[in-house]
């Protein structure tokens, strides 16, 4: 794949700030240039701007990619650091599925090579594109958004940022396993959306429960492929930058614990940062946030455990919990690299009995020994039943 003829270079402006940046600073990342596109070999993390602001509430966010990457380029990088590359901004298709199918094979692409996408947008539904790149790749996807909207739309209209979810969820190639929400706020959310979630045994996790126990978010994010984030998720006094802004939401530095929990999962592979309008955010306060949150996921990345799946299976504790009125037992794992836990799941694939290992929290375990099965268990089990 030519990846050359996908994007343009970063801007002359752009790359003469981060040329001023001191050593160690993510400005002198290798990044694209009038004809050298970084390469590939060696790299594990990719910015990938996508200028994109068609079919939205606000067209601005197409200005996004730079205004967040400016604020990269002036931030230390984390040690150790990993290699980061900026591949710049993608060319826009001339329509909009133009650019849904180029930033689809972008995403297949940098996956193949083992490269972590970061991808700077641009509106929500960019994440249907992101998604897309996994279906190329014949892969599941367990799906994690961190947003106060389910955007599973309304009616028969357009995709949009309000409904990229239902086009996932009604895909043909039905590669999507699990979405989970980090961060819904009720009030937003119609009820014929919360009955359609709750059908699909999605996992929804509301702001109040999020913010009094952010730790719980964190199997969430550890069992994602894909997370894609809601600048919205942020309150308006934290992100002013916003067409659509909220009282409400994560302060910035919950903001930031999430990017790191989605660093530190061994099995996210694309991040997808979105809703960032620069036109609205004078300050550049937002951006500023925007780019915090892409050093967290980076650090997070570099300190992965690399304990997921379980193997070997003697580097994990494990945990039985007997039920005796259901004669059944609960199996839990804690990892010794990391002091995670996760709980099995069995289930029936063409007649074999399988065993599903899933993400969850010591208060799960906990909540075992008193007796009570985890809601976590219960969904994954009706789900694969």
């Amino acid at each position: 794949m030519e990846l050359d003829l996908y994007f343009e270079p970063v801007s002359a402006a752009l790359r003469e700030l981060a040329a001023s940046q001191p050593g160690g600073s993510l400005g002198l990342m290798p990044k694209h240039e009038p004809g050298s596109l970084p390469p590939l070999q060696g790299a594990t993390l990719a910015l990938v701007g996508v200028p994109e602001g068609r079919n939205c509430d606000d067209p601005g966010v197409s200005l996004a990619p730079d205004a967040v990457r400016e604020k990269i380029y002036g931030l230390f990088a984390p040690f150790p650091s990993p290699k980061i590359v900026d591949l710049g901004n993608m060319v826009a298709g001339k329509r909009l599925a133009d650019s849904y199918v180029a930033l689809a094979e972008v995403v297949a692409h940098l996956l193949r090579e083992g490269v972590l996408p970061i991808v700077l947008g641009g509106p929500q539904h960019l994440a249907y594109a992101c998604y897309k790149g996994f279906e190329r790749l014949e892969q599941v996807v367990n799906l994690t958004a961190i947003a106060p909207r389910l955007h599973l739309g309304h009616g028969q209209e357009l995709m949009n940022e309000h409904s990229y979810l239902r086009e996932i969820v009604a895909d043909p190639a039905n590669q999507l396993y699990d979405f989970c929400n980090i961060g819904l706020q009720r009030y937003y959310v119609s009820q014929e959306e919360l009955d359609k979630a709750i059908d699909l045994k999605f996992e929804l996790l509301r702001l109040g429960q999020a913010q009094a126990n952010l730790e719980g978010a964190e199997p969430l994010l550890r069992d994602a492929n894909l997370v894609s984030v809601d600048l919205a998720s942020v309150r308006h006094s934290e992100a002013p930058g916003l067409k659509r802004p909220s009282a409400n939401g994560f302060f910035g530095y919950e903001f930031c614990q999430l990017g790191r929990y989605a660093g530190l999962s061994d099995r996210v592979q694309c991040l997808g940062l979105f809703g960032l309008s620069p036109e609205l955010d004078p300050s550049g306060r937002s951006a500023e946030l925007c780019a915090q949150f892409v050093w967290h996921f980076a650090e997070g990345f570099q300190q992965r455990k690399r304990d997921y799946p379980i193997a070997p299976i003697e580097e994990a504790m494990q945990f039985n919990v007997f039920f005796e009125q259901e004669d059944t037992s609960l199996v839990f794992y804690k990892s010794k690299r990391s002091g995670r836990w996760w709980i099995e799941v069995p289930y029936l694939d063409q007649g074999l009995e399988r065993k599903l290992r899933v993400a969850c929290t010591k208060q799960d375990y906990d909540d075992a020994l008193k007796g009570v099965i985890p809601d976590r268990w219960w969904r994954h089990f009706n789900k694969l039943s």
